[in-house]
């Protein structure tokens, strides 16, 4: 959340840090994980942020998209060949798709009350693991403890 909100400190953020900004605010809600990054950054932000299969498919190769972009910046590589056009793709395209899933992702947490939950990372992995074996919100929250005991549901075995 601090990378979120120190990026709208400022009016005028160049297009390539606040993609850095934006995927690194994703990487920091959804991923503890060293290898496969942006695979299992996909799998975790799909599988919280979509209801059907083919909305997670089509998040899934989002967030695989806008990361590779985001790595391409901070190691130095090219974007595309041509820098102008590079410049164009990020700033019309790539930043606000960043963004738009970034804010999509936040109202979700603060929405499920997962806020104070994130700013943890010590059963991060374990709870998205939860909700893409198909286990409901409502369940993976207590598995995790994260529901208050006046919320806690039956069906937990």
């Amino acid at each position: 959340l601090f990378h979120y909100t120190t990026l709208f400190r400022s009016d005028l953020i160049p297009s390539d840090v606040a993609m850095v900004v934006f995927v690194s605010v994703l990487e920091g809600l959804f991923s503890t994980a060293t290898q496969e990054l942006s695979y299992r950054l996909g799998l975790a932000v799909s599988w919280y942020v979509a209801a059907s299969a083919q909305e997670r498919l089509e998040v899934f190769n989002e967030v695989k998209e806008l990361y590779t972009v985001r790595s391409k910046i901070v190691h130095g590589d090219r974007v595309t060949a041509n820098e102008e056009q590079a410049a164009i793709s990020l700033a019309e395209g790539f930043v606000p798709q960043a963004e738009r899933l970034a804010r999509r992702a936040m109202r979700k947490l603060f929405e499920d009350g997962l806020d104070g939950f994130v700013e943890t990372t010590k059963n991060l992995d374990g709870f998205y693991q939860l909700l893409a074996l198909g286990v409901p919100i409502q369940e993976a929250r207590q598995r995790m403890g994260v529901l208050p005991v006046d919320e806690k549901i039956d069906s937990v075995p």
